[in-house]
């Protein structure tokens, strides 16, 4: 397709808006800087500066946190803009923002691929996305996964082409984009081959000329290859191992407790109904059902509690509205009947997880194909007779009316919320603090609650990598140190202190969490004095900055 000047135009006012919405006060929104930007922004600036992750790993693939072994690809995209703009919340988030916004360019290509008539309809998709709450909040939160989908976007869209255009480079291209999108999330190494072969069935089904598909027959060959491979190593289960259905209680409390309530001699029905594979289908289904329920996608059933916005949905009404508009233009076009296969495999790997569910995050690919129905659902609507456009026109009335809303609650009340709490909120506040006091200090104890405060202190206070980490992941089982911070494994520091027996209480402050009490045993023969508190915007008080001084 041959685009025309005002497409180009048309283009660059969107993505202005799509950059607005990801850019705008990124340092500040959303509030809090969680563990996982700490850490990945910690990572990136250590492998910037030493080519090692904060334990000593050089230009590793994956990086452990719990376990949970994460593909480092996000912590190489956050390097370039740590160069740029120096160890800051901004400098963590830029990049990732920034992919977000030019996911429009791949939807846009791929749309025009799709509908090579409509001249309109990829101009409406990019709008769409750039629009959408839940590419929004995931652009601005760090989020790989915001990544992925923009990489095996273009896989996709390359993947199309082969279908008109025998051309060899379409293969490598597709095989390419979808293999750097590997290295961000864990879930698109599962969807991959699914897209693709499910992509190739449909359009077999509805044109039966067999000698269309050998090159995206290739495709499918290199990206199954390419998931057996990344699929392979332990580190890349390791996630899976933490949050799949084996690990879920429900069905060992069904397998264990429901065969006995069925009481003697009734081994054959027990093992009919209550054993491991019917609980893990049974689960599976109600899991995967909750991702197209009205309150994951437009209510706030979502998860992980990080991301919520107050009467907020990861889609508006409106959205909704044009979505089920597209189902019923579908049900009269099987042209794009992959895409809803599509959609139907996205949420696959999210619903075999148990943990923080329905969860955005795991779920994510759904954005871009529902994104692509609403467009077909709009620009059908565009098409209707006269007399109905004034429904057109209340519905894009309503549309910015929901987004404007939407765009008030995220910026205004999201810091109110719960969000706060699971995004560590404070802990930008009491490294600020630090830095104006540590120097009055020849020791600052500090919380390992809700999680160790490192990250936070040596990206923000731009600390030199090689020592701080040598400090910090020293060999000490319970206390370790750089400089005068020590890092303990308690919660309340300073009752561990007193409770230790140790006398010397000068030029020594305690960084405790929220819900420490002070030990009443102490207080007839030392002064414990409350230096300063670190409060969150609702006024909780997430941090309680303490000294002591004898009677």
């Amino acid at each position: 397709m041959k685009f025309r000047k005002k497409d180009f135009l048309l283009w660059g006012v969107i993505l202005l808006l799509s950059l607005i919405f990801r850019l705008y006060k990124l340092s500040s929104i959303p509030y809090g800087f969680h563990v996982d930007e700490a850490k990945a922004g910690w990572n990136a600036y250590s492998i910037l500066k030493t080519g090692m992750d904060d334990k000593g790993n050089f230009l590793p693939l994956y990086y452990d946190s719990f376990g949970d072994f994460r593909p480092t690809g996000l912590l190489y995209l956050i390097i370039p803009s740590l160069a740029i703009f120096g160890p800051s919340i901004f400098g963590v988030r830029f990049s990732i923002a920034l992919i977000g916004s030019l996911t429009i360019f791949p939807l846009i290509f791929i749309l025009n691929e799709m509908f090579k008539k409509n001249k309109i309809i990829g101009g409406i998709g990019a709008f769409l996305v750039s629009f959408n709450p839940w590419h929004i909040i995931a652009s601005r939160s760090t989020s790989e996964s915001v990544v992925s989908i923009f990489f095996s976007l273009w896989g996709i869209y390359f993947l199309l082409k082969t279908f008109r255009n025998k051309n060899f480079k379409n293969v490598i291209y597709s095989l390419f984009f979808f293999s750097i999108s590997y290295f961000f999330y864990h879930n698109i190494r599962v969807l991959a081959p699914l897209f693709v072969l499910s992509i190739i069935l449909v359009k077999k089904l509805l044109n039966k000329q067999s000698n269309k598909y050998f090159y995206s027959w290739l495709i499918f060959a290199g990206i199954t290859i390419a998931t057996v491979v990344f699929m392979s190593s332990g580190e890349a289960r390791g996630r899976l191992s933490q949050v799949g259905l084996k690990s879920d209680f429900r069905v060992l409390d069904e397998v264990t407790n429901m065969p006995i309530e069925a009481g003697p001699n009734n081994v054959f029905m027990a093992r009919m109904f209550h054993n491991k594979i019917a609980s893990y289908i049974r689960i599976f289904l109600e899991e995967y059902r909750e991702y197209f329920s009205t309150g994951f996608l437009i209510g706030s059933s979502y998860k992980p509690n990080r991301y919520f916005v107050p009467q907020i949905g990861l889609f508006t009404y409106i959205e909704f509205v044009l979505f089920m508009c597209g189902v019923v233009f579908l049900s009269k076009s099987k042209k794009i009947l992959f895409v809803v296969l599509l959609l139907l495999l996205s949420p696959l790997p999210a619903a075999i997880t148990i943990e923080d569910t329905p969860n955005m995050q795991r779920a994510i690919f759904m954005i871009p194909f529902m994104i692509i129905i609403m467009a077909f659902g709009f620009s059908n609507l565009s098409n209707i007779q006269n007399k109905f456009k004034f429904l057109k026109n209340l519905i894009i009335f309503l549309y910015f009316a929901n987004f404007i809303y939407f765009w008030h609650m995220y910026l205004v009340h999201q810091k109110m919320s719960i969000a706060s709490y699971y995004r560590d909120g404070g802990n930008v506040e009491l490294v600020k603090k630090l830095s104006e006091v540590d120097s009055s200090y020849e020791k600052i104890y500090l919380t390992n609650t809700p999680d160790s405060l490192y990250p936070w202190l040596g990206l923000l206070l731009d600390k030199d990598p090689k020592m701080f980490n040598a400090g910090v992941h020293s060999d000490m089982s319970s206390e370790s140190k750089y400089e005068n911070f020590i890092f303990t494994s308690d919660k309340c520091p300073l009752n561990s202190y007193l409770n230790s027996g140790r006398q010397n209480f000068e030029s020594i402050l305690f960084v405790d969490s929220e819900g420490c009490e002070d030990d009443k045993k102490f207080t007839d023969v030392v002064n414990i004095n409350t230096v300063d508190v670190i409060y969150r915007p609702d006024g909780s008080p997430p941090y309680v900055l303490k000294s002591v001084s004898k009677i």
